[in-house]
């Protein structure tokens, strides 16, 4: 007996498997058109097309309308003549509706996405069944056997509604109610629409823009910006992020800082004498030693802020001052350079240095001094042989743009979430991805006081969701290298957890007063457990207590609604909570030794810089060292919490 094909030819001129079901289904439909109800005879009719198929030998592929044409020819020489008419009837009936329905179709931008503003201009398109199982195929990985039944169903619906003009938003909805219809739910999740309400956008549009939800609402211009981060939150929470972080994240449990841009890195550390070496394809050209540095950090900077969202930060800066020389000259011209393109940016960029009195220091404040604000981040580092005071000393009046940092034989601060481990000292560059900051006092509210066991244990379940968060961000970001647009060397990437509130929360568990050793406590088994819990997973987390304004004031906000011990901490404004390095003044501590005090738990780290108003900086520099050294020494007299409950 002749084989059937094994392909077919669709109209649209793909090849799909060939499959005598679908001809046995067309034709139970005209018998039943006449009155009749017999499936065996349509199978019968539909096997004699397929063997009279197979007798066509080592021809092309068969396409759909000649396999119509052998249908009709056959219910014609069987003696059913009723029912090749019905038939007849019904496929010129279809081909005129295929020829005058016409899809209206959108941009592209707003199809994907209707919060977009794209261009807003529609086309209308043929109607083609072969495009929803296209989609169906990419989209929603369906297998295409169930791609095909799926488009059929909506294909029938469509011209059955005796409509004309279809748009594919409509499209769309008759896809997933087919999806629901057939049990499959996960594959619906892939094909929903992630965008912004008509009524938020129009508000959003008509009254302005500002942040919130640690989402950024800009104003002018930077309204599409403002709008696709809002989409790409709304993405990131539904596909990124377990449901066990997002339902955490929505809670006010924790903050996922990459939710506005998923696709993003936090953070970035490049290694000034490897750049300039060439390492990024940007290598020292000009005429001076200023023009050799400035130029190739700008343009590689420029392209390093489309992929991530900062900050970033230059190291290796004084290296390159004593290889080139001119100080003054190549000081003032790079400040220049990063100063604008922060300003246009947005982005904090900031300059590491491991001493204030060496020359290139000593070169970048003077020209900072010389030069209008906003000036970038000084990162100093400290060392053992700082000067405290004198010349050699950090200009007072930039405190304000300094950060004072401390590495450890096995580690050195880069930056938020970023360490440049021992046998990395001369890594080019490194990358972070923003893992979780936590809600501390919450953690608080919901042990009770007098509890630090409990507290811990809480402190420590919290801290499996935000390692959770920190792989599903590191996932994302491996698979959406393409969308960051910049082709950069290899790097091992980090993950930062961060905390608000820990003022506040040791507050409330003592029962509103202040114990430092068990700041410092917490603080270390945040920083352990991070680590280890990353080194489970394979990934290098570092805990910080870096200033996280958004996460901060959201917290805030929330818990003022949804816990009556948070009035604990009200102010004329409302709730409010710290950040991570702020002690409460009646704790007696100097604020150098209270940053010691909590820096002795980290490995690596930064603190603010003393302002030199409440406090010399040689005093904050001397207290820091001790508590650092030696944490008892900053704790005015022995305090401590009861034995755990129960």
């Amino acid at each position: 007996m002749p084989s059937p094909p094994r392909r077919v030819r669709k109209r649209d001129g793909r090849e799909v498997p060939f499959d005598a079901r679908k001809i046995s289904a067309a034709i139970f439909k005209a018998i039943r058109a006449t009155g009749g109800d017999d499936e065996r005879l349509a199978s019968e009719l539909a096997e004699v097309v397929a063997i009279t198929l197979g007798r066509r030998g080592p021809k092309p592929v068969p396409g759909i309308e000649e396999i119509q044409d052998l249908v009709e020819r056959v219910l014609m020489e069987t003696g059913h003549a009723p029912v090749a008419k019905a038939y007849i009837l019904y496929r010129d009936r279809r081909a005129r509706i295929r020829e005058m329905l016409a899809v209206r179709r959108e941009s592209p931008e707003k199809v994907r996405s209707p919060a977009v503003l794209g261009d807003p201009r529609e086309t209308l398109e043929p109607w083609t069944k072969g495009k929803i199982v296209a989609a169906l195929l990419m989209e929603a990985d369906l297998p295409r056997e169930v791609a095909e039944t799926v488009a059929g169903r909506v294909e029938e619906r469509v011209f059955d509604s005796g409509l004309r003009r279809i748009s594919t938003s409509l499209v769309r909805e008759l896809v997933d109610n087919e999806l629901f219809a057939l049990g499959l739910g996960a594959k619906l999740r892939r094909q929903t629409l992630v965008g912004v309400p008509k009524y938020d956008l129009s508000e959003l549009l008509r009254t302005g823009f500002s942040r919130e939800e640690g989402v950024l609402r800009a104003p002018g211009g930077e309204a599409e910006r403002s709008i696709a981060s809002g989409v790409l939150a709304r993405f990131a929470i539904e596909e990124v992020f377990p449901g066990s972080v997002a339902d955490r994240h929505l809670a006010g449990d924790l903050h996922l800082p990459a939710i506005g841009a998923p696709h993003r890195f936090a953070a970035a550390g490049v290694l000034l004498p490897s750049l300039l070496a060439g390492a990024f394809g940007t290598p020292a050209t000009g005429r001076s030693p200023a023009s050799s540095v400035a130029r190739p950090i700008g343009l590689f900077l420029a392209d390093l802020l489309r992929g991530c969202t900062g900050p970033v930060a230059i190291d290796g800066l004084e290296e390159v001052f004593r290889e080139r020389g001119g100080p003054d000259d190549l000081a003032e011209t790079l400040l220049l350079s990063v100063s604008l393109l922060a300003a246009s940016t947005g982005a904090e960029i900031g300059i590491h240095l491991d001493r204030p009195d060496s020359t290139a220091a000593q070169a970048l404040f003077r020209a900072a001094l010389a030069a209008e604000p906003p000036h970038p981040r000084f990162v100093l580092h400290r060392g053992s042989s700082w000067p405290a005071e004198g010349n050699g000393a950090a200009p007072a009046s930039l405190a304000g743009s300094m950060r004072l940092a401390w590495d450890s034989p096995e580690e050195r601060y880069v930056g938020r979430g970023l360490r440049r481990l021992r046998g990395e000292e001369r890594h080019p560059l490194l990358f972070s991805g923003a893992g979780a900051v936590l809600n501390l006092p919450r953690l608080a509210y919901r042990t009770g006081r007098w509890n630090e066991g409990g507290l811990l244990e809480r402190a420590f379940e919290m801290l499996d969701v935000a390692v959770e968060a920190c792989g599903a961000h590191r996932d994302f970001l491996a698979a959406s290298a393409a969308a960051r647009g910049a082709s950069f060397p290899a790097a091992r990437p980090m993950l930062s957890v961060g905390a608000v509130g820990l003022a506040e929360c040791v507050r409330f568990a003592c029962g509103g007063e202040f114990d430092p050793r068990l700041a410092r406590t917490l603080v270390a088994a945040l920083a352990d457990g991070a680590r280890a819990k990353g080194e489970e997973r394979g990934m290098r987390i570092a805990f910080d207590l870096e200033p996280q304004p958004s996460a901060r004031s959201r917290f805030a906000r929330l818990d003022a609604d949804r816990f009556a011990e948070a009035a604990e901490f009200s102010r004329p404004e409302g709730v409010e909570y710290s950040d991570g390095w702020t002690f409460p003044a009646s704790s007696g501590i100097l604020p150098g030794g209270a940053c010691g005090l909590l820096a002795s738990a980290l490995a690596a780290g930064a603190v603010p810089y003393p302002d030199g108003r409440a406090e010399a900086p040689a005093s904050f520099l001397l207290a820091f060292d001790r508590a650092r050294q030696d944490p008892e020494s900053a704790v005015p007299s022995p305090r401590g919490l009861p034995a755990r409950e129960g």
